[in-house]
């Protein structure tokens, strides 16, 4: 895995398009450039080499004369072949685990991590308080390995991992160039730190204000959130119902069952930061922005296993088992992907038109898309029953996609959910 994915690892989403294994094309406005020029040349300076290249420089001048500069952020390859980084785990969050892109662990060997010892190291052995650490899949045996930041250097062909470090907190620097644009002065130090409270209530008024934006798109929520905490002069103000409606969402964090949150490392990602008491990290900041959009969708799911609960009470046996259904447009109501020995099967229930629910076990490599329509045909395993719900189980399902749906539409339960 070369640099830029272990840097994904440690710090989580970045504002940039990634182009290939090792490059990401990155826009700043021209001053901030010059900047970040200068922390490049200073990070290759302490590096002794070239570990970090900008290349494909490029400047563009809009219509009101505003100059940027596009250009190629490219990091070289300090790990050798044979090993993999898959994870970072934060033990000043609690065991905080954040998987690399496209990592490959299951569930389980991640949920191994969540009691990880900081004291830890597979390679040395020494037993200290390490304030991380990280996981690396052997490829060859298909094992992860916790490895403290000192055992890195065999896993980067000798090189000193300090390398990693210097490349990290070059990342961080342009994560606050991309954050900070307001024309001040910034510097790279500390950032202002605030509680989760405060966090979290002006994500709430960011979201009333300019409605939900990922960080890859052109005006994060997380930015928004960054300059009403800073108090910029052109930011909304945080009213007493934005504090209100933060508290309702970490009363819901902290309600959801600890075997769910245990289940889903998202999720327990979102607990730790809510319930931790200290001053929150500009790095977590895109977690934060993102709370009020996954309470918002629990609610929705909540009303949704309301109408299927209410569905499955419909819900009738559909022909003999052995024999084939005609020709039936259904509506994708729950998808599950299991995980097995001969690979991943999407689990799918389907309705149709008069209330019935069809289950599938879809083992081939193209998936139904939830809330979408498809008219298909297929043979009956089987008639089941689960929690008072009939369902009839389908195999040799073959179907048309009738109307799609690729996103949910949230505009209007967040207005409610902002507004109520």
């Amino acid at each position: 895995m070369d640099m830029r994915n272990l840097i994904n690892i440690c710090e989580g989403e970045f504002d940039v398009v990634q182009k290939s294994q090792n490059l990401q094309q990155i826009s700043l406005p021209l001053r901030d450039y010059k900047e970040f020029k200068g922390l490049v040349d200073e990070v290759n300076t302490k590096a002794g080499e070239e570990i970090v290249k900008l290349t494909n420089i490029n400047k563009h001048t809009d219509s009101e004369g505003n100059t940027s500069v596009i250009f190629d952020l490219e990091t070289v390859r300090n790990f050798i072949e044979g090993f993999t980084f898959v994870a970072r785990i934060d033990h000043t969050m609690g065991n905080m685990v954040t998987l690399a892109p496209g990592a490959t662990l299951s569930d389980e060997k991640v949920q191994k991590y969540y009691n990880a010892s900081s004291h830890v190291c597979d390679v040395c052995k020494t037993k200290r308080n390490r304030n991380n650490t990280y996981v690396i899949l052997d490829d060859t045996k298909g094992e992860p390995i916790q490895v403290g930041s000192d055992c890195l250097k065999p896993f980067m062909g000798g090189k000193n991992p300090k390398l990693v470090e210097l490349v990290f907190t070059l990342l961080r620097s342009l994560t606050r160039i991309q954050e900070y644009s307001d024309g001040e002065e910034r510097e790279f130090g500390d950032s202002p730190e605030f509680d989760i409270d405060d966090c979290l209530a002006a994500a709430v008024c960011a979201i009333n204000k300019f409605g939900y934006s990922k960080s890859e798109s052109e005006s994060p929520t997380k930015v928004a959130m960054n300059l009403i905490l800073t108090r910029d002069k052109n930011s909304p103000k945080v009213s007493q119902g934005d504090y209100d409606k933060a508290k309702e969402i970490i009363k819901w964090i902290e309600s959801i069952p600890e075997e769910k949150v245990n289940n889903d490392n998202f999720l327990r990602n979102l607990s730790l930061i809510a319930k931790n008491k200290g001053d929150v990290k500009d790095k977590h900041y895109g977690f934060i922005a993102y709370m009020p959009i996954a309470y918002i969708k629990s609610q929705e799911d909540v009303e949704k296993k309301k109408e299927q609960q209410a569905a499955g009470a419909l819900s009738q046996y559909v022909g003999t088992v052995g024999a084939k259904i005609p020709k039936t447009t259904v509506e994708v109501v729950f998808t599950r992907l299991i995980d097995g020995q001969y690979g991943t099967t999407q689990m799918v229930k389907m309705k149709d038109d008069n209330g019935n629910i069809y289950t599938w076990f879809n083992s081939g490599g193209n998936r139904l898309e939830l809330g979408s329509k498809y008219s298909i045909v297929g043979s009956i395993k089987k008639h089941d029953e689960y929690k008072g719900e009939k369902s009839t189980v389908l195999t040799r399902v073959k179907g048309d996609l009738v109307e799609s749906v690729l996103s949910v539409d949230l505009s209007s339960l967040m207005e409610e959910f902002l507004t109520k």
